[in-house]
């Protein structure tokens, strides 16, 4: 089994086409995929962000 893996992505990013995360993430069960109303920044999402990275390692019980 693999490491379970979050991607986060802005889906106005410019940088990195958010299909390439999508594709990526699909068939691969480990990996959590967010896509969020942003840019490739995403410093408009940063609260969000830590509240999805809190929740994903509680879920994976690296944080108790």
């Amino acid at each position: 089994m693999q490491d379970p893996a979050l991607v986060i992505q802005g889906t106005r990013d410019e940088t990195v086409d958010p299909r390439y995360s999508q594709e990526f993430a699909k068939g691969r069960p480990n990996v959590t995929l967010h896509l969020l109303d942003s840019d490739h920044q995403l410093l408009d999402s940063l609260d969000g962000i830590w509240e999805l990275i809190q929740s994903f390692l509680s879920a994976h019980a690296v944080l108790t």
